[in-house]
């Protein structure tokens, strides 16, 4: 739990919203949600104060559509935490069906967030 509170820490966590970590669009803790990290175990919250003396067996990162103003970046900013994470603990990164994750799962990720994209901006061209 230390070295899990150490590396949200590092990389701009904010405890916050359902007793779970956040990381936001600005630095300063302002802005959308661009993903969240929770337990992959009940309770699935955190308890800050006693995270140092816990021990946490996985970990969820999620992020939500819509939620960030570039979900794409969001996603890549997830990512790149969660390798962070797993090559400092020696974890295992796993999708969200609980297999290996693959180039190909985030390849097929980044897709669909794309395809969402597209999708929000002809809704606001049909609209104004």
């Amino acid at each position: 739990g230390r070295d899990v509170l150490f590396l949200f820490n590092s990389c701009d966590l904010r405890y916050g919203e359902k007793n779970i970590f956040h990381r936001f669009e600005q630095a300063d803790g302002q802005g959308c949600v661009q993903f969240s990290v929770a337990q992959s175990h009940e309770p699935g919250s955190f308890v800050p104060q006693d995270m140092a003396e816990q021990h946490y067996p996985g970990l969820s990162f999620f992020l939500s559509l819509p939620g960030a103003h570039k979900p794409l970046e969001a996603y890549e900013a997830m990512s790149e935490m969660a390798q962070l994470v797993s090559r400092q603990l020696g974890g295992d990164l796993m999708d969200g069906e609980h297999s290996t994750l693959t180039p190909q799962t985030i390849e097929h990720d980044r897709a669909q967030i794309m395809d969402f994209e597209r999708r929000q901006r002809l809704q606001v061209r049909k609209r104004g």
